[in-house]
């Protein structure tokens, strides 16, 4: 292919991938075009000059010299992590996340040195096999980071006539916890930026809580000893609700039967229709599950983006492995289909060529 035509290519995909983010930014494959934009239009350039070539291949084989000692880092970054979830949040699945994937990273990481030791061909193009598998998942891992990151700054002047709070669980069964809280303080916030009317505070009663949370997110946002010093009014009566500036406070209501996100989202719809609230919305949950709430909200055709929430730093890694979890298991077949045929033509190779050989 010519450097013009590879140019033209690289210019084609650019106005795809710029387009189909502009139209719709909670699209995840938004990502790969960008991706695949860049990597033509980085090649197309790189054959203009022999210095700029070379800087590129430099970067782009870099990854992969460092690659063992990256990889070493992680699993410790990651044990250390699991450990401190553990002690933390106590020996659930989703806090084991980050400890499981050091020992899966570990066992990885022994497979080269296991299949050398053993010299069979099968167990070499298994062991082939399953680093492909690990790569294509640690590529679509760092692309669903990527994006969100982007995404996250797409969508930082959205506007709305609602707010959707998105439930997280309670502490000791009725109180809400610091990662709720701020979800809370991120919805009350956005509903001020944007002069929404109405603020849902979405989430049912789990099987450990002694009320819905939804009724302890908007017990806590009326409280008046939740208000922000700064800037609660006189009278302190609305609590957390009043927030910021001269913007009217929204009515703040209660969505308490949802168990999931997609329940959170498909009953405040029912509500907002009830109360007869329409237009965009806006919907406020933790920093590591905000792409996968928007691409809900896309799938159900609920015209609303997601703005984010902090979370303390080392409970941020098992969350974000949750939700990539998620993403695969709801996509699983395409994510399937797209692991094999990265994953499977190297290990294929390899067998017929030492099988022919022998």
């Amino acid at each position: 292919m010519s450097v013009l035509l590879t140019l033209v290519v690289g210019a084609g995909l650019a106005f795809i991938a710029v387009r189909r983010t502009r139209n719709e930014p909670r699209r995840l494959s938004n990502g790969v075009w960008i991706v695949a934009a860049a990597v033509v239009l980085i090649s197309a350039v790189s054959s203009f000059d022999g210095q700029v070539s070379m800087l590129v291949s430099t970067l782009t084989w870099l990854p992969f010299v460092l690659s063992p000692a990256l990889l070493l880092a992680l699993i410790v970054l990651l044990y250390v992590n699991g450990a401190r979830m553990i002690r933390r949040e106590g020996r659930s699945l989703g806090n084991l996340l980050s400890l499981v994937l050091a020992v899966i990273l570990t066992a990885l990481a022994a497979l080269p040195f296991a299949a050398i030791l053993v010299g069979d061909d099968v167990f070499i193009s298994i062991a082939l096999l399953l680093a492909a598998g690990a790569a294509y998942l640690g590529a679509a891992f760092a692309l669903f980071l990527a994006y969100s990151w982007l995404y996250s700054r797409l969508v930082r002047g959205a506007v709305g006539t609602w707010v959707v709070v998105l439930g997280s669980g309670l502490s000791g069964g009725r109180r809400v916890p610091p990662l709720l809280a701020a979800r809370i303080r991120a919805g009350l916030d956005a509903a001020h930026r944007v002069g929404a009317s109405v603020v849902v505070m979405s989430g049912g009663q789990g099987g450990d809580e002694a009320l819905a949370e939804g009724r302890a997110m908007r017990e806590w946002a009326l409280d008046p000893a939740n208000a922000d010093s700064a800037n609660a009014g006189t009278d302190g009566r609305q609590g957390a609700v009043r927030m910021a500036g001269n913007a009217a406070e929204p009515r703040i209501l209660s969505e308490e039967e949802s168990v999931n996100t997609e329940e959170n989202l498909r009953f405040t719809t029912r509500i907002l229709e009830r109360e007869g609230v329409t237009g965009p919305g806006i919907i406020a949950t933790s920093n590591y599950h905000a792409m996968r709430a928007a691409m809900l909200a896309r799938e159900l055709g609920i015209d609303a983006q997601a703005v984010q929430a902090p979370v303390a730093r080392y409970y941020w890694p098992s969350a974000i492995l949750r939700e990539f979890a998620a993403i695969l298991r709801r996509y699983w077949l395409l994510n399937l289909v797209a692991g094999v045929l990265f994953a499977f033509p190297i290990p294929a190779l390899s067998l017929w060529v030492a099988l022919g050989n022998g």
